[in-house]
């Protein structure tokens, strides 16, 4: 887990990061939005601690730009040196977690990022389950999608094998196969799975 820290002024950067190692945590500081981007993991867990003003960059284009461009989900925590409301409502619409005004008290602040990096955390682990489900599924052939239906509306083995019109050892091994497949341990794992995977979005690559 990671926090880093985009600020210009070297002074808070040296603060911020000084606050933040002493309760335990990794930080890794930035002068600019483009030295972040060039170190930040997208596989590791992470919180952004972002200045609102920036000598080369505005702060909240910044953020813009991680959640539209670069679709960027991390939590970002906005502290700045002047109340700039407008620009901290825009920051809260772009879903930044939480904002402080310089200085900065370092307690209230480590207590926010340690939320954000378990959020990151959690974000990911769900990203990488929805990966596994998607990848799975795009395993079964036909014939797996004409009997998983009918294992998940709660026919038995008999049932579905009088309505196939195939002999119930031929489902037998077929439903265990697809179990295999994706995973299931039983009929109602394998209704939560397919549930999970039909919510899921065009998957990216990972």
């Amino acid at each position: 887990m990671t926090v880093h820290v985009v600020d210009d002024d070297k002074s808070i950067r040296s603060s911020l990061t000084w606050a933040l190692q002493s309760t335990g945590l990794q930080v890794c500081a930035h002068e600019t939005p483009q030295e972040f981007l060039d170190r930040y993991e997208p596989a590791l867990p992470a919180c952004l601690i972002l200045d609102l003003r920036l000598n080369e960059a505005d702060g909240v284009n910044f953020l813009r730009e991680l959640r539209t461009t670069r679709d960027m989900q991390l939590p970002v925590i906005i502290v700045t040196g002047t109340a700039d409301v407008p620009k901290v409502i825009q920051c809260m619409k772009l879903r930044a977690m939480d904002f402080f005004e310089k200085p900065v008290a370092p307690a209230a602040l480590s207590e926010v990022v340690q939320r954000g990096l378990a959020m990151d955390q959690k974000r990911l682990e769900k990203e990488k389950q929805e990966r596994d489900i998607a990848h799975r599924f795009a395993s079964l052939t036909p014939r797996d999608h004409e009997v998983m239906p009918l294992i998940c509306s709660g026919l038995s083995t008999k049932q579905i094998a009088l309505q196939l019109h195939r002999s119930v050892k031929t489902i037998k091994n077929h439903r265990s196969r697809l179990m295999k497949k994706v995973g299931a341990n039983n009929a109602a794992h394998l209704v939560h799975l397919s549930a999970m995977h039909s919510q899921l979005s065009p998957q990216k690559p990972a």
